[in-house]
């Protein structure tokens, strides 16, 4: 017998069968409710918090499989036993796909039902622990990953606080680096939807008809390579959060279809003419103006008020330069290897704090993972920083530096280090490759990091 008594709701319309297992169940010390019809069944789960349910699977006025989805409604953790005297593979497929822990047949050995019945209360007890787990850390850390406490940063986290709990769409502005998607998963973890999924796509990454699949779905053979059907995120989010980075570079036609589905809920997958309806919230992201995109035409206007409905302007490294140190520290514990943690020499953390970061805090967190991993004792000094070029990186004898200067040397010193691995330099930076390329020709650099006319070659 189990240390707490465990509260079962049995529903089954044979009363001779129901009053003799309650009465069974009952003398092992648990707490029965017995009822022959899942009407009362519903009610009583709207005052009462049970552990398991007991189902009969066969009753004329609703079968068990429904009756489990309408009580899972009104307490998501239940567990629930499924019983039958017509048992079959199928019914028992079918209720176990919709989450019965078990199924049992009769004639019902009391003895097994007692042994299920333990282990779907332990399974509860397990879910219930977990999530209380999980809502103590959304209250310890609920920002998550988001580190500092600048004014700049507070004003941002208030505003993730503020427009969590609403459904409204909200749009994350900033540039490359600055950590959008964290903001993103900040206000998702401060919605009703937290325990939902939290669905990631990066709109600049694929192609047209990649992309429309990616959102929507398809059908078998809808374009070439479609070998096979498959769901779009649309629907894998389904009760929870879809975050969409860099939509300003989303093709018009996926702009159409994502206005529709923001209108109305509903859309196709690629090659049905059947429509699903979900319910999930957009936030959108960009390191553009979408709104001189709108203006001039080269994002639809529509779609665009319709994102920004909630704007959250997330502030450059340089504009929080008091998150520096903070941060530098996060990244240290976060990449610590076995031999112990690295420090920062004092006046590596001061190079750190006067930099003006064009890559933000990603560029921050790839350059002090490149430190500590190179560093051989564990002291992390500023000769291991390639953020300058000698004494001119000095932040105590520089003269001031124009960003454009700044961001051409950094760039030119980071293609020096990896000696021409674009690839590695665009990673370090925590740029795309295309990017990476359109700034060495901006600047007129070559894969070495020196003036010259190769910059743009793969």
């Amino acid at each position: 017998m189990t240390p707490r008594p465990i509260h079962i709701l049995l529903v089954d319309d044979e009363q001779d069968f129901r009053e003799s297992v309650a009465e069974k169940i009952g003398m092992e010390g648990h707490r029965v409710v017995s009822l022959g019809e899942p009407a009362p069944a519903i009610e009583a789960a709207r005052e009462k918090r049970f552990d398991v349910a007991v189902l009969d699977i066969r009753m004329p006025e609703m079968d068990g499989v429904t009756l489990m989805g309408k009580l899972r409604e009104l307490q998501p953790g239940l567990e629930v036993i499924m019983i039958t005297g017509h048992g079959t593979i199928e019914t028992a497929v079918e209720a176990m796909r919709k989450g019965a822990y078990d199924f049992l047949t009769k004639p019902l050995k009391v003895s097994e039902l007692l042994v299920t019945l333990r282990g779907a209360y332990e399974k509860s007890v397990l879910r219930r622990e977990a999530a209380l787990r999980k809502q103590e850390a959304k209250h310890l850390q609920p920002h998550g990953d988001i580190v500092g406490r600048s004014p700049a940063l507070r004003e941002v986290l208030s505003l993730v606080s503020q427009v969590g709990p609403a459904e409204s769409t909200v749009l994350v502005e900033g540039e490359t680096g600055t950590g959008k998607e964290l903001v993103a998963h900040g206000v998702h973890r401060a919605s009703k939807r937290a325990d939902g999924p939290f669905v990631v796509l990066n709109c600049a990454a694929l192609s047209e008809t990649l992309l429309e699949s990616e959102l929507f779905g398809h059908e078998r053979g809808a374009y070439t390579g479609a070998m096979t059907a498959r769901p779009g995120l649309f629907e894998v989010a389904d009760g929870g959060t879809l975050f969409l980075d860099e939509i300003g570079e989303m093709s018009p036609g996926g702009q159409a279809k994502l206005l529709r589905v923001l209108e109305t809920g509903r859309f196709r997958r690629l090659g049905d003419v059947k429509e699903l309806e979900v319910d999930v919230r957009v936030i959108a992201a960009t390191n553009r103006n979408l709104g001189e995109m709108a203006r001039t035409g080269k994002f639809r206007q529509d779609l665009y008020h319709r994102i920004n409905v909630f704007r959250i302007v997330v502030p450059p490294l340089r504009e929080r330069r008091e998150d520096i140190p903070l941060l530098a520290e996060h990244f240290l514990s976060r990449h610590a290897r076995g031999e112990g943690r690295k420090e920062l020499a004092p006046e590596a953390m001061a190079l750190l704090v006067a930099y003006d970061w064009p890559g933000n805090v990603r560029e921050l967190a790839n350059l002090i993972e490149r430190a500590a991993l190179i560093a051989r004792g564990s002291l992390i000094t500023s000769d291991l920083l390639p953020i300058g070029r000698g004494p001119a990186a000095s932040p105590s004898t520089a003269a001031p530096l124009t960003l454009r200067e700044a961001e051409r040397r950094h760039i030119a010193e980071v293609l020096s280090t990896f000696r021409g691995d674009k690839a590695g330099v665009a990673k370090h930076l925590g740029i795309t490759l295309r990017h990476l390329y359109r700034k060495m020709k901006k600047y007129r650099l070559s894969a070495s990091g020196d003036d010259g006319a190769d910059s743009t070659r793969a």
